[in-house]
C-alpha cells in the first residue's frame, strides 16, 4: 500500500525529473549509486563515472566517462545533448534496468519513500 508520503514524493519526483532527457552529475566520488536506478526509472540518459559501483548498478543503461576527467564528462554531455537517438536508447535501457531491479512499481515507490526520508 502506498502511503500519502510516498505519493507526495512521487509527484515531486515527476515534477523535478519528468521529461528530462539527460541528467548529468559532476561529482568525482560516487559511492552509493542506487540513485542511478531511481533516476533511471524516469528515462533520462545518465552519464556517470566509470567506476565499479556505477557499472554494477547501471549496467548498459549508463554512458560511462573516465573518473577524474571533467573534460571527458563535458564532451560526453555535449555529445549526448546533440544525439537524441542515443539519449532515447539510454533512457529506454535505464527504464528497463529499473524494472529489472525493482520488478514492480510498488517496490520503486517504497524505495523512493525510503530515499526521501
Amino acid at each position: 500500500m502506498m502511503t500519502s508520503g510516498t505519493r507526495t514524493f512521487l509527484v515531486l519526483y515527476e515534477a523535478a525529473f519528468g521529461g528530462v532527457e539527460l541528467l548529468a552529475e559532476s561529482a568525482q566520488e560516487q559511492g552509493f549509486v542506487v540513485e542511478l536506478i531511481v533516476l533511471g526509472a524516469g528515462g533520462p540518459a545518465l552519464p556517470r563515472l566509470d567506476i565499479a559501483p556505477c557499472r554494477e548498478v547501471g549496467g548498459d543503461a549508463v554512458e560511462y566517462v573516465p573518473a577524474r576527467s571533467p573534460e571527458r564528462l563535458a564532451e560526453r554531455i555535449a555529445a549526448l545533448a546533440g544525439d537524441s537517438a542515443r539519449r532515447k536508447q539510454l533512457g529506454t535501457a535505464a527504464c528497463e534496468r529499473a524494472s529489472e531491479c525493482f520488478r514492480a512499481k510498488r517496490h520503486l515507490a517504497d524505495f523512493l519513500c525510503i530515499a526521501a526520508t
